[in-house]
């Protein structure tokens, strides 16, 4: 059995590579490279797009799907994972989200079905 001391020091090292990839995957939201991208979700897969935002700048989306699939806006606060945006088996949706707090926040769609589905997907920087 492992020590207490072994299982808090392999969660402080679960947790920083954690932040790791976290901050690898954000971009500034004026250069998201692919703003519009079709994509192929397998069944209990996701695509995100992770941007950091200023509070007051606003990001376009628009999206559509062969197959219903989840989508929300998120950030991380803490060990918290808040959704000011969260949608349910949709398959399209367009609307303008403004960040309330300087911020990475991420895009995702999750596909919950059982087939593979096709996703088009248009993300404009800040305005």
């Amino acid at each position: 059995m492992k020590s207490r001391s072994q299982l808090r020091f392999l969660s402080v090292i679960l947790t920083a590579l954690s932040a790791a990839f976290l901050l690898a995957a954000t971009v500034s939201a004026g250069d998201v490279d692919t703003p519009s991208q079709t994509v192929s979700l397998e069944p209990g897969k996701h695509k995100e797009v992770c941007l950091k935002m200023t509070a007051g700048q606003a990001v376009g989306y628009q999206f559509t799907s062969v197959r219903p699939v989840a989508f929300n806006i998120h950030y991380h606060d803490g060990s918290a994972v808040e959704y000011p945006v969260k949608l349910d088996s949709v398959r399209e949706a367009s609307d303008r989200f403004v960040a309330d707090a300087d911020r990475g926040y991420c895009l995702m769609w999750s596909n919950r079905t059982k087939k593979k589905t096709k996703l088009t997907y248009r993300v404009d920087g800040p305005r």
